[in-house]
């Protein structure tokens, strides 16, 4: 498995990765809103809110993005 490089939806309280994406300004943060980011070429890492999954589903798909997702298990 190939190691991640950005962790999307972080802040400096939770971030996972060493290069993050911050949901506004943060002077640690490597970029700023995740979906203004192509995603493309770059292995990526996700736990964001359970609302933005089909969001981040159709940018996945339209970046042809490599990412790991976590995504709760409910049963239908």
């Amino acid at each position: 498995m190939t190691s991640r490089e950005v962790d999307w939806f972080a802040t400096r309280l939770n971030y996972k990765l060493p290069k993050f994406c911050a949901w506004g300004p943060d002077p640690m943060a490597w970029k700023v809103d995740a979906f203004a980011q192509n995603w493309s070429n770059i292995y990526g890492y996700a736990f964001p809110p359970f609302s933005l999954i089909p969001r981040i589903i159709q940018k996945m798909n339209r970046d042809q993005a490599d990412l790991l997702i976590v995504v709760p298990l409910w049963p239908a």
